[in-house]
């Protein structure tokens, strides 16, 4: 069994998504504020980092071993769109 299962790569794509637009605002947000360019660096991949840390891993994997244990939810990410969720 492989640990990247179809819930894990939707979320982590749908994370990439999130990571890119929070690392580009709050990076830009922080230059115009007049903070250098090192520090905007920093905290656009601290942004970035939450973003894929949070909604790429932790949810991925919740959600694959839930769908494992045949505990599925409409909110889940990665459902085949035959199995229908569980109540």
């Amino acid at each position: 069994m492989s640990w990247l299962t179809p819930q894990l790569q939707a979320a982590v794509l749908r994370a990439a998504g999130l990571a890119l637009t929070a690392a580009v605002v709050t990076g830009g947000i922080a230059l115009l504020q007049g903070s250098n360019w090192k520090v905007a660096a920093a905290l656009a991949l601290g942004a970035a980092g939450a973003a894929l840390g949070y909604r790429g891993g932790a949810e991925g994997l919740y959600d694959g071993h839930r769908h494992l244990t045949g505990n599925v939810k409409p909110s889940d990410v990665g459902q085949s769109p035959g199995a229908p969720p569980t109540p």
